[in-house]
């Protein structure tokens, strides 16, 4: 079990159910994306945000993945978005 959680004692159900013991600790959603249309979807589907490669510069070669122009339009467009 991860440093960041513990267990609770007060019954067996809330015994197996980790606990953030940090407050107002929230993670945040890390999605791949290997394409446009990957990358648009995790994004409407509330992903904080996503990973993915450039071509030729990728471990996930078979992916679409960027080039360098799409990858700049994409983080702009992001970034207004928010």
């Amino acid at each position: 079990m991860s440093s960041l959680f513990h267990k609770t004692s007060c019954n067996a159900a809330a015994a197996k159910t980790p606990r953030p013991i940090l407050p107002g600790f929230k993670p945040e959603i890390l999605a791949p994306a290997g394409d446009r249309a990957a990358l648009m979807a995790a994004f409407a589907a509330g992903a904080d945000a996503a990973y993915l490669g450039l071509k030729h510069f990728s471990a996930r070669m078979q992916a679409e993945n960027f080039s360098v122009k799409e990858l700049a339009a994409l983080t702009d467009m992001a970034r207004a978005e928010n």
